[in-house]
């Protein structure tokens, strides 16, 4: 099984928020699915397909996915642009022509956004978030240490997610997160 959640703290703490939520995955779960709260699923059946991948690679310790958003050069930042468009209509037309490449994935060898994450039960018995970094750079140094350990971080080319990401204020907008 697979859980899904997206993980809160009113102290900020997200890095704890993250650990608090990944143990409470039993024997028989294998993954849990963190999204942020400025993430939204555009399709109905986007969940099954995440649960594909899982299946399909078992290899892959993490699994991250395009980004309407995200930090300028990350490897989730859909065609490297980040989008300022509100229409929904338009994500919703990207993630269907996003299943064009459905169970493809990509190697991502780089520090990732944390907007959504797939985290193997694995991977957290043996890495856990930070929690001492409040919301800034605990997804960062989360990737860092699994790459650093040799796990497998895949992105799911199939996958593709509205994610707000600063889009009021300007992606160097970060007060909310401090």
């Amino acid at each position: 099984m697979i859980l899904a959640c997206s993980p809160y703290r009113t102290d900020r703490n997200l890095g704890k928020a993250y650990n608090e939520a990944l143990a409470l995955m039993n024997e028989g779960d294998e993954a849990m699915i963190l999204m942020d709260y400025d993430v939204l699923i555009l399709l109905p059946d986007q969940l099954f397909h995440i649960h594909e991948y899982v299946r399909l690679y078992p290899e892959g310790d993490m699994f991250v996915c395009w980004g309407s958003r995200t930090f300028p050069g990350n490897a989730q930042l859909y065609k490297d642009k980040v989008s300022t468009d509100p229409n929904i209509n338009n994500h919703i037309s990207i993630a269907r022509d996003c299943y064009k490449h459905l169970y493809n994935v990509t190697p991502v060898k780089q520090d990732i956004s944390g907007f959504l994450m797939v985290i193997r039960r694995r991977l957290f018995r043996e890495i856990k978030f930070a929690e001492d970094l409040k919301c800034l750079g605990v997804d960062t140094l989360f990737s860092r240490k699994a790459l650093d350990a040799g796990k497998i971080i895949y992105r799911m080319d199939g996958i593709y997610v509205w994610h707000t990401y600063r889009l009021e204020k300007g992606i160097n907008d970060k007060k909310h997160l401090v």
